[in-house]
């Protein structure tokens, strides 16, 4: 049993009243019907934060009654930050963004029904851990269960009436439509507009996103709505319970494992010194480029920041408090310190590779990932004044994720890196040209820059791009790679979209595929 198995006969209340499932249902289908209606293969621009603000809205209103204030805050924290988030879809254009506001907004909302759902804000490592597939199986679950209520008070003797008559009305109507619409014409014409689209496979597409979409609704909602009872795995998992059957590693092993990471540092530093320094600070092996020199070891000395700071949770999580605990501490810091440097090493061979080669979005991605892992081991060895607090540590880590995320989607980094391409060009005469036709095609974000540099490229590369341009199109997202036909709808608006298509005009590149 984990820390999320809820018991419907024993951990969960007897069935809701007729009008809790009434007002899950007036929340779930609206929403369901508006996600089908702006997102199902649209591209992302204010149909989401219209959506994600709905929707935050109604797990709001649905968890009024929760009577646990650290859940309830740390809820309304998540959906607000999911909130700020979707927003940024209204303003980039950039796919690589929508897709990572996506998948924050998601983890946002998940956390939100986990913390109701456990009626805590501080969940354990472990249960995070699981958190996709319990949060998935509660959601269909409850779900399931709110959909057979439903049948239940339906089946009530005074809803009797109201469901038969309703059923015999639509049947009628029906009926009266095929008849009159042999006699009508634009009766006929509806009736086969209706038959087409029931046949239509995107109909039948958007009806399987709309059912699915909004069983997910209904299920968080009548999880959010319920009062269940804390189980004896929830507080086990929570990080505040302790048992001193966990502690295993006396002062002794603890300082042993971190006093070998750090004299494995100080070698590794040493050795890195004892190199002669070149322009770049990058020591070239025999026979060794350049660009392997600063790709070699990249992605092992970010793993190894990283596995040092799960030894150190760990070491703590599992430590028999003593009197030497300052001095585990003090090696604790110095290992997050010297993991701290070997970060720092990583990003610099990344911006010598940039000042090298030029800029691009992959390199910029792993610059930013260097700085939240960065940020992460600081909020590590702010922790380390006392006794690891997980949840907590868990938060400021999903903090500073979220604020990348959000920094990514709201700053222009496409533009920014066409500018800085540019300036490198007038700088060393060397351009990637290539590279800045495949941005302008995949990020609408660069476009506007693009067409303003190219004064400043030679009359062959600015040709080059020009045509590039002429056969992109800023309407297209990483859901809809292809732009649809006709004009785009209004819950499609986004703002550097508006200003990609603004500048393709200006430039008198807008060609036929453009909107």
């Amino acid at each position: 049993m984990n820390a999320l198995q809820l018991s419907r006969s024993a951990d969960l209340p007897p069935v809701g009243a007729a009008a809790e499932v009434a007002e899950l249902w007036a929340w779930a289908l609206p929403l369901g019907l508006l996600g089908a209606w702006t997102c199902f293969q649209k591209v992302p621009g204010a149909n989401w934060p219209l959506w994600t603000i709905a929707a935050a809205t109604g797990l709001l209103v649905v968890t009024r009654r929760c009577e646990h204030s650290n859940a309830l805050s740390r809820t309304h924290a998540a959906l607000g930050l999911a909130a700020i988030l979707s927003i940024a879809a209204a303003v980039t254009a950039n796919p690589v963004a929508d897709g990572l506001i996506f998948l924050s907004v998601a983890s946002l909302f998940g956390f939100s029904l986990l913390a109701t759902a456990m009626r805590t804000g501080d969940i354990g490592l472990l249960s995070l851990i699981r958190a996709p597939l319990d949060v998935s199986r509660l959601l269909f679950g409850e779900a399931a269960a709110r959909v057979a209520e439903t049948f239940a008070i339906v089946r009530m003797r005074d809803t009797v009436p109201i469901v038969r008559g309703s059923t015999m009305a639509l049947a009628f109507a029906a009926t009266l439509f095929l008849l009159l619409s042999a006699a009508d014409p634009t009766l006929a014409d509806w009736r086969q507009i209706a038959w087409d689209t029931v046949l239509s496979r995107m109909f039948l597409a958007r009806d399987v996103f709309f059912v699915a979409l909004t069983m997910l609704l209904l299920g968080g909602y009548g999880l959010a709505a319920r009062k269940p009872k804390p189980t004896p795995e929830t507080s086990a998992s929570s990080g505040h319970s302790r048992s001193t059957s966990a502690a295993r590693f006396s002062h002794i092993e603890r300082v042993m494992v971190l006093g070998a990471a750090i004299a494995l540092f100080t070698v590794f530093f040493a050795a890195e010194l004892s190199h002669q320094p070149t322009s770049s600070a990058l020591h070239l092996m025999p026979g060794e480029t350049f660009a392997e020199a600063t790709h070699r070891g990249f992605g092992e000395m970010i793993i190894a920041a990283v596995l040092c700071a799960i030894v150190i949770i760990a070491l703590d999580q599992h430590a028999l408090r003593g009197e030497r605990e300052l001095s585990v501490r003090l090696l604790s810091v110095g290992v997050v310190l010297a993991s701290l440097v070997v970060v720092a090493c990583a990003y610099l061979r990344v911006h010598y590779y940039e000042a090298a080669y030029g800029y691009t979005q992959q390199r910029l991605y792993v610059q930013i990932c260097c700085g939240m892992v960065l940020m992460s081991l600081l909020c590590l060895a702010w922790e380390l004044r006392s006794a690891i607090h997980i949840p907590r540590l868990i938060r400021h880590v999903a903090l500073t994720a979220i604020a990348c995320v959000a920094g990514l989607s709201y700053w222009n980094h496409s533009a920014w890196i066409v500018d800085a391409n540019v300036g490198r060009y007038a700088r060393t005469g060397k351009l990637d040209v290539d590279y800045l036709e495949r941005l302008g095609r995949i990020s609408p974000d660069a476009i506007p820059a693009l067409i303003e540099a190219l004064p400043h490229l030679t009359p062959a590369d600015a040709q080059r791009v020009r045509e590039s341009l002429r056969r992109t199109s800023p309407d297209q997202s990483i859901l809809q790679p292809q732009p649809a036909a006709g004009e785009p709808s209004w819950y499609e608006w986004s703002l550097r979209r508006v200003a990609a298509r603004s500048a393709l005009r200006a430039a008198g590149l807008d060609g036929s595929t453009t909107r």
